[in-house]
């Protein structure tokens, strides 16, 4: 059942896509020069991706990505295999 927990615990965690076209290398710059000035971290959290790039938006939220994460979601899978079977494709592909 801890096993069950810690790949619950996995499953509910969130991941973010933001899609910015004003986001630059200028603004990192900017951040960078407050924390120094600051002394404050700012720090991206780990499952936030931002792109000023539809194109990388795309790759990374592909179809079959999607389908998924929807799996991941609804189904609760308890491993990659369970995922596989659920999803009616090889374990390599998933």
């Amino acid at each position: 059942m801890k096993n069950r927990t810690i790949l619950s615990d996995k499953i509910n965690k969130k991941f973010i896509f933001k899609y910015e076209p004003q986001a630059s290398v200028k603004e990192i710059f900017t951040h960078l020069e407050e924390s120094i000035r600051t002394g404050k971290k700012h720090v991206q959290p780990k499952n936030v991706s931002i792109t000023n790039d539809l194109a990388v938006t795309n790759r990374i939220l592909s179809k079959t990505r999607l389908e998924i994460f929807s799996a991941i979601r609804e189904k609760e899978p308890n491993n990659i295999h369970e995922l596989a079977q659920l999803l009616h494709k090889d374990y390599e592909n998933v």
